[in-house]
């Protein structure tokens, strides 16, 4: 049973003997710290299936999606309340005013998709705080992506 344990020593000589868990020893300045080791499953990354169309695309995919997705609102955002846009030339204050509108209109409809987000993620056993933020910047996507997910976290 002695190997079966995972031995650690302090900087003043005590001992202690632990249960082995999968952590690999690192050091710090003379004392001992543990840190997760990476377990390596050799399955390749999950996909995500597309709505409307028969194609499943790799999570690296589907993140620069998200990505991209993140900058236009980024965009949208600056168009609508930076002023500079309409300063330059590049729209009108019209233009701006009506920009305002969609992304309040975009702020106020990723927010109730967060909380079905959250409550879907909830219902699957996943954290609903981080797929509340993720149906917050991402609105359908994130849905989309937690009801994918099977109950217990697949």
């Amino acid at each position: 049973m002695m190997n079966a344990a995972l031995r650690l020593q302090s900087p003043s000589g005590l001992r202690s003997t632990r249960p082995a868990l999968p952590f690999r020893n690192i050091l710090y300045g003379g004392c001992t710290c543990l840190r997760a080791k990476p377990e390596s499953t050799g399955e390749a990354p999950s996909s995500i299936k597309l709505p409307l169309i028969d194609r499943s695309i790799s999570s690296q995919t589907y993140l620069f999606l998200e990505v991209g997705v993140l900058l236009a609102q980024l965009a949208l955002v600056d168009a609508a309340f930076s002023g500079d846009w309409s300063r330059i030339g590049v729209i009108s204050t019209d233009t701006e005013l009506l920009l305002q509108k969609v992304v309040l209109f975009i702020v106020a409809a990723h927010t109730v998709v967060g909380v079905i987000t959250a409550y879907a993620a909830a219902q699957r056993d996943l954290n609903p705080v981080t797929n509340f933020g993720k149906g917050l910047l991402f609105g359908s996507m994130a849905l989309y992506e937690v009801l994918q997910k099977e109950k217990g976290g697949a």
